[in-house]
This record gives C-alpha cells, sequence and structure tokens, in this order.
C-alpha cells in the first residue's frame, strides 16, 4: 500500500483521530513491527481491507 493510500486509509477509519493521537503517548514507544501489524489488524476489524 503506498504512503498517501495508507493515510487516506486512517483518516477515513478515523483511525488516526480515534486510536493514534489520542494514544500517541503509549505508541511511539513501541516498535514499528508491533504498531503496524496493530493498526492492521484494528483496521480490519472496522472492516478495511489492509
Amino acid at each position: 500500500m503506498s504512503v498517501p493510500d495508507a493515510f487516506r486509509l486512517l483518516q477515513e477509519s478515523e483511525i488516526m483521530q480515534g486510536y493514534i493521537i489520542p494514544c500517541y503517548d503509549a505508541l511511539h514507544c513501541l516498535g514499528k513491527e508491533y504498531l503496524v501489524d496493530d493498526i492492521t489488524t484494528f483496521a480490519r476489524e472496522k472492516g478495511y481491507a489492509v
């Protein structure tokens, strides 16, 4: 998935505003691989194809 497509998905699904930004203090301490897996799982649970 391209960066613009990923950003658009995060905006449309409200993952950015509803999860990433409010939880940034905890999330920024985690590894990239964990974050990608966590956000991918979250998006799939909301019904988005990732």
